[in-house]
């Protein structure tokens, strides 16, 4: 006989009781309520609950890849990864109302957070580290450790996260093991880079070295020579102008080259999708610098950063996957992508 479920109330499924009860008010406290702290207060909480859910779908990636997905398994990461993305999206235009607080508004009670900060939220570090941001690439803060202002079994938990694979490694090393980069009878790089000559040896004849143009092909060539030549690409690898693995390059480019076969349909979106969900984390960040710049101008952060400056300065620095936007630059025009018919499924 099935059991029955109990017949719980809505709000108490929900535990409403205690989230409807959670925001404290200082100004409240002091005596004199100010009506926009409470606002202020649901609009981080919101975010913290985005926050846990981005989290959880995070791990939820990273146990799939463990398992060494099958192409079933990419699609539900894929779905994971759009969720992720959607949610950036809410978070982007939640910004929107919270410029609704207006910088006097923000006045009457940011004294009275003392040193509090968006700093020290231990969920949004941990998405950080999730995503592949490592210690030594963040930016100083207030001349302090990067766990500063965290709990001491925050601050734990975070040297944790940072010791396992994170969202980067994960794509990194799927992209190192494409199985089609090199078969019995077809070499990518190889055919890749024999296409890539042709291209540069009709452009030549056709150009006459015509000013401008052919300066453009040298260029090109110069595009090549860094991105796809072995050597050169693991020595900038190594001066820290790449994060990607020479071949897991390869593997994004050959996505990239053959997005149209069938085998290779899921792989493109969530490359898509991965670079998407980058830049949407990145949009945020802006979005959010702005927002601060409006509702303080260049005044310190309550937590002793340098306020703009430092948000601004998390943009171009924390962009986890920009290698996968230089790789425009070496896609061939279709009439010279070599042919791609010997891929057989496992």
């Amino acid at each position: 006989m099935k059991k029955t479920p109990p017949k719980e109330h809505y709000s108490d499924y929900l535990q409403l009781d205690k989230v409807l009860s959670a925001q404290k008010l200082l100004s409240g406290e002091a005596g004199q309520p100010v009506h926009e702290e409470l606002f202020f207060i649901i609009m981080h909480q919101v975010y913290e609950l985005w926050f846990k859910q981005i989290i959880a779908d995070l791990d939820s990636i990273f146990g799939i890849f463990k398992e060494q997905a099958s192409e079933r398994d990419m699609g539900l990461i894929l779905m994971r990864l759009q969720r992720i993305n959607k949610i950036f999206g809410l978070l982007i235009q939640q910004l929107d109302v919270l410029e609704t607080l207006t910088p006097l508004q923000y006045m009457n009670f940011r004294g009275l957070l003392g040193t509090m900060s968006g700093f020290q939220s231990h969920q949004f570090r941990l998405i950080e580290a999730k995503f592949g941001i490592k210690r030594d690439e963040r930016v100083p803060y207030a001349k302090c450790p990067y766990e500063f202002g965290a709990k001491h079994d925050q601050q734990e938990i975070l040297r944790r996260v940072e010791s396992e694979l994170s969202l980067f490694d994960h794509v990194e090393r799927w992209l190192q093991t494409l199985p089609y980069l090199k078969t019995e009878h077809y070499d990518f790089q190889f055919a890749f880079q024999e296409a890539f000559e042709q291209m540069i040896l009709d452009a030549k004849k056709s150009v006459d070295d015509t000013p401008g143009v052919s300066k453009r092909i040298e260029e090109l060539q110069a595009i090549f020579q860094q991105h796809f030549v072995q050597a050169e690409y693991e020595a900038s690898l190594q001066r820290g102008e790449h994060r990607l693995a020479y071949k897991a390059f390869l593997g994004a480019l050959f996505i990239r080259l053959y997005r149209n076969h069938p085998l290779l349909h899921v792989s493109d979106l969530l490359l898509t999708e991965v670079m998407d969900v980058n830049a949407s984390f990145l949009l945020w960040r802006y979005r959010h610098s702005l927002m601060v710049q409006k509702l303080i101008g260049w005044k310190k952060g309550t937590g002793g950063s340098s306020g703009v400056h430092y948000l601004q300065a998390t943009v171009e620095k924390y962009d986890v996957f920009a290698d996968l936007y230089l790789i425009p630059m070496l896609l061939l025009p279709a009439s010279y992508i070599p042919l791609f018919s010997v891929i057989k499924e496992k």
